[in-house]
């Protein structure tokens, strides 16, 4: 995480940050997602995985404040909810 914020520091032609992450609750992006959204769109992508009865394992972060949030199980659910996107 310290790396993005980094990123955004350092290069002024970033414009949006995507956070790819598993396991994270909103409660531990949230402090990052303030730092970045000072400067930078930030896009957090959720990858969730599924149990053997296909299932979500429940790695979803419903909103954060600041952030756009993409929750997907599969590759369909990143392209709509990356689709979905307004610039």
């Amino acid at each position: 995480m310290l790396a993005a914020a980094e990123l955004a520091r350092v290069e002024s032609a970033t414009s949006a940050i995507a956070v790819v992450t598993g396991t994270r609750t909103a409660h531990d992006l949230l402090p990052m997602v303030t730092h970045l959204r000072r400067r930078v769109r930030v896009i957090v992508i959720v990858v969730d995985r599924v149990d053997g009865a296909g299932e979500s394992t429940g790695t979803t972060i419903r909103s954060l404040p600041g952030a756009t949030v993409i929750n997907a199980t599969t590759l369909d659910e990143f392209r709509a909810g990356w689709n979905g996107i307004r610039a």
